[in-house]
């Protein structure tokens, strides 16, 4: 029977309760101390502010978990339970938000980045093209042509005398 008992919950003994709180305070103050490390020049003092009432409140949550279930029935949600879950998907969302606002930030700032590397380090236009025409090209195509120019003629080209007659009138049209 005590088998029937154990999977149908846990039975209540003191300071059962205790330990979980223990464990849950331990852990939000672990997250709060790690989450107000200084972690750059950009560190804002609301941010340490708000996770210094956000590690009282979960810890005053956890060890009085009836004003959580008060603060519920207040608005109008059944359990005190309910309302953490509710919380917890709202700032979840929000800060989903707030790293892909992030991301797209960072991607745009990527970008430009590299499109300003490229123009920097990119030789000036007319340099770049004298050098290409002066630069020696490998040996020479099949034809006997040097590859990317025009082939050169292996005879001179045929030059025809100018004409001396003046060209004929055309035929009258007859019907």
């Amino acid at each position: 029977m005590d088998g029937t008992l154990l999977a149908l919950g846990p039975i209540d003994r003191p300071g059962s309760t205790l330990i979980i709180q223990l464990i849950l305070v331990a852990v939000i103050v672990a997250i709060a101390a790690w989450l107000m490390v200084k972690r750059g020049a950009k560190q804002l003092a609301v941010r340490r502010l708000l996770v210094l009432a956000f590690a009282v409140f979960a810890v005053v949550a956890v060890m009085v978990p009836s004003i959580v279930t008060r603060l519920a029935n207040l608005v109008g949600v059944g359990r005190g339970a309910d309302l953490l879950l509710y919380a917890t998907v709202v700032v979840l969302l929000g800060m989903i938000a707030i790293q892909e606002a992030r991301a797209k930030n960072e991607e745009k700032r990527t970008t430009h980045l590299a499109r300003r590397l490229a123009l920097d380090e990119a030789p000036d236009p007319v340099e770049y093209r004298t050098a290409a025409l002066l630069a020696p090209t490998p040996g020479p195509a099949p034809d006997g042509a040097t590859p990317g120019s025009a082939p050169v003629p292996t005879t001179p080209p045929q030059t025809t005398p100018p004409q001396t007659t003046p060209p004929q009138a055309a035929p009258p049209i007859t019907r």
